[in-house]
């Protein structure tokens, strides 16, 4: 059960819920905005950076640089941790 007040127009209000998300929204942050610009990098249509292919995140699609992280999508910790995982893999490939 989640309580709650419409401060505009209905007033107080319940609502019976299988589940809750509580999530910001998450837009990218100036410096990605600045690294797309400097590199030349592309961007969707949210300003995140656009990998080449959309599912292999790490590929930007220009030799030697990788992406990872939420420059990318918003994403967990977790998932931040394996893309830079995947993002240093294709970096020592390189090396």
């Amino acid at each position: 059960m989640v309580k709650g007040e419409d401060t505009l127009v209905r007033g107080p209000f319940e609502a019976l819920f299988d589940m809750i998300v509580l999530a910001v929204g998450m837009e990218p942050g100036e410096g990605t905005k600045q690294v797309a610009k400097v590199f030349n990098l592309k961007v969707n249509e949210y300003g995140f950076l656009a990998p080449r292919i959309p599912n292999v995140h790490y590929d930007s699609g220009k030799e030697g640089i990788f992406l990872a992280g939420a420059c990318v999508a918003p994403m967990s910790v977790e998932e931040a941790i394996e893309e830079g995982s995947a993002a240093a893999m294709q970096a020592i490939n390189m090396l």
